[in-house]
């Protein structure tokens, strides 16, 4: 996972992401350790659509 974080920190796109004001609220509201709570969930859905065929 650190490799992963590593990777995207180099990367362009990464560097040009910023959070806007509706998801700052919503990291502010809801706190950290929820939203790490909700990152294993994201992650598997982001290996299924990697692992789909497309068409």
């Amino acid at each position: 996972m650190d490799d992963l974080f590593l990777r995207l920190s180099r990367s362009a796109f990464r560097q040009r992401f910023a959070l806007g004001p509706k998801e700052l609220s919503y990291l502010t509201q809801k706190g950290f350790d929820v939203i790490k709570q909700l990152l294993p969930g994201v992650f598997n859905k982001m290996a299924w659509y990697c692992r789909t065929p497309s068409a």
